[in-house]
């Protein structure tokens, strides 16, 4: 049996990878997709570190390794990093730092991914789902659609007022870490795909792996 791992920022993020990723992307089970948390946003010698320990611990069984970071707030010595604003393509920011990653890890296993501009993006592709765990803030869900509707994709939803911020505002009690994975579920990936290009694209390469 073959494994992937995703190296992902925190709580959040490796139930998304455990919960929703996971079963789409092996769902005979004959491969296994395995989230390794660096509990936080951490400064990159530590996601470095543990991306090759990751690497080199499965080394026997290891389709793959790839990561699942938030652009927001990342650390300044990420290879490839720019200050917000610096590059106005938010895009063309992310894949210059994704790029830079690729070189510094230098395996032809890793596929380095950051998301854009932070997981909440992609629970802004259909807001309406807010209201599974959040029964009683319509009014919160009609603020969060109405946000999603003044951006060309939810993957711009930037970093003056991200999205995590945007979502607390008009849901106060919006638990990041055991709301965000179930709501992303109940949206379903091929929604989520169809309304955010570079989450897409990562999708599309973790999809060829796994077959």
């Amino acid at each position: 049996m073959t494994s992937l791992i995703v190296v992902v920022e925190g709580q959040t993020e490796e139930m998304f990878v455990r919960n929703v990723l996971g079963p789409y992307l092996c769902p005979s089970g004959d491969c296994l997709v395995i989230p390794i948390q660096l509990n936080g946003i951490k400064p990159y010698g530590a996601v470095r570190k543990a991306t090759l320990n990751a690497m080199k611990q499965h080394v026997r069984h290891l389709r793959a390794c790839t990561t699942m970071l938030d652009l927001y707030a990342l650390k300044k010595c990420f290879p490839g990093y720019t200050p917000p604003g610096a590059v106005a393509d938010p895009y063309a920011r992310t894949k210059q730092i994704e790029d830079a990653f690729g070189v510094d890890i230098a395996d032809h296993r890793f596929i380095p991914y950051i998301q854009v501009h932070e997981f909440e993006a992609l629970l802004f592709t259909d807001p309406s789902k807010f209201v599974i765990s959040y029964p009683n803030a319509q009014d919160g869900v009609s603020t969060l659609s109405a946000v999603a509707d003044e951006f060309a994709n939810p993957e711009y939803i930037d970093n003056d007022n991200p999205p995590s911020k945007r979502i607390q505002a008009a849901v106060p009690s919006y638990d990041k870490a055991a709301a965000g994975p179930i709501i992303a579920q109940h949206i379903g990936l091929s929604v989520i795909r169809s309304k955010c290009p570079h989450f897409n694209d990562w999708l599309t390469k973790l999809e060829s792996l796994a077959t």
